[in-house]
C-alpha cells in the first residue's frame, strides 16, 4: 500500500503531544504513531523497521510501558488536531489499550519480556497495543 502525505505537516501535527513527553519519549512517540501509519506490519519491530535510522526496537517497548507520560490523556491535543483539520465531534474518545499476552518457548518471533502490572513482576510474550480514536 502507498501512502502519500506531507511529512513536514505530519511532524507539525504532533507537535500539539510534544508537552505530553519527555524529549526522547517524545522522539519515540513520533517514530511510534509514524510507523503504524506507514508500516504494514503492526509489530513495534515492523513499524521501527521502516525508518532510515533505526532504533533498537525495545526504546519504543519501554516508551509504551514504562517511560513516564507527562499527560496520559490527550484529549485536549486530539481536538486541536482534529480541528485544525476540521474533523470533530461533541461526542469523541481516545482508548489507549495494553494487552499483555504471556507466552513460552525462547524462539518466539518479536516477543519481548515486558512489566505485568497485574503479577507485578516481568513475563515473557508479546505486548499488542490498542490505539483507537472514536469521534
Amino acid at each position: 500500500m502507498m501512502i502519500n502525505f506531507d511529512m513536514d505537516n505530519w511532524i507539525s501535527d504532533l507537535n500539539i503531544f510534544r508537552e505530553c513527553f519527555y524529549s526522547r519519549s517524545y522522539d519515540l512517540f513520533v517514530r511510534y504513531i509514524t510507523g503504524l501509519l506507514v508500516s504494514g506490519n503492526k509489530t513495534v519491530d515492523g513499524l521501527n523497521s521502516v525508518f532510515l535510522q533505526k532504533t533498537d526496537q525495545s526504546n519504543v517497548n519501554r516508551l509504551l510501558t514504562e517511560y513516564p507520560w507527562l499527560k496520559p490523556n490527550f484529549h485536549d491535543e486530539l481536538q486541536r488536531l482534529f480541528a485544525r483539520h476540521r474533523v470533530g465531534s461533541s461526542f469523541s474518545y481516545f482508548i489507549l489499550d495494553d494487552t499483555l499476552l504471556e507466552k513460552v518457548g525462547k524462539h518466539i518471533e518479536s516477543a519481548g519480556i515486558h512489566f505485568d502490572h497485574t503479577k507485578n513482576e516481568y513475563i515473557f510474550g508479546h505486548l499488542i497495543l490498542t490505539i483507537s480514536f472514536v469521534f
